[in-house]
């Protein structure tokens, strides 16, 4: 799928790719895929941003001093903890993410995992779009934008929006 939804750019990309397979000692390819749904600002940030959710490793890492990784720091203690912040201007990184509206969208998005089928996605926000990457899938699934039955992506709408708000203090 490509198309504009609320004056924004919205892609849905069937990712697909290959698995090994067990049966006992036999493996074997398996055809895998992975749905990446794409809500474009209608403006690039150019920030350098890139923010993600933090993973148990990244939690781990950190707590032995073995994390290298940029990781701005936003003040706030829930926000920090779930994401990776990383950004070019790391001043300007943090008066994007000084709206409480926006921090509680986020933060609601990561609590509630929404998602397009059955697996949870992974969210990843840089200067042109936010991304939702699912899967993997082993079938053939798909997933109407449009309709949008699970809401995902008038979620994703809503934090594009909120982001674009929040981009006019920087």
């Amino acid at each position: 799928y490509r198309g504009y939804i609320d004056n924004r750019l919205v892609r849905l990309d069937k990712i697909k790719d290959v698995a090994i397979g067990a049966v006992g000692p036999i493996t074997y390819p398996q055809n895998i895929f992975f749905l990446r749904l794409s809500v474009y600002f209608k403006k690039p940030f150019s920030i350098g941003l890139r923010i993600h959710s933090e993973k148990r490793i990244d939690k781990i890492s950190k707590l032995i001093g073995l994390f290298k990784q940029q990781d701005i720091q936003t003040e706030d203690k829930d926000i920090d903890s779930a994401f990776i912040i990383q950004g070019k201007y790391e001043q300007k990184v943090k008066v994007l993410l000084s709206s409480e509206k926006l921090k509680k969208e986020l933060l609601s998005f990561v609590s509630n995992k929404p998602r397009m089928l059955t697996v949870e996605g992974k969210l990843e926000i840089i200067d042109k779009r936010i991304i939702l990457t699912e899967g993997p899938y082993d079938d053939s699934g798909n997933y109407d934008v449009e309709k949008d039955p699970s809401g995902v992506v008038t979620k994703v709408l809503k934090l594009a929006l909120l982001f674009e708000e929040a981009g006019k203090n920087i």
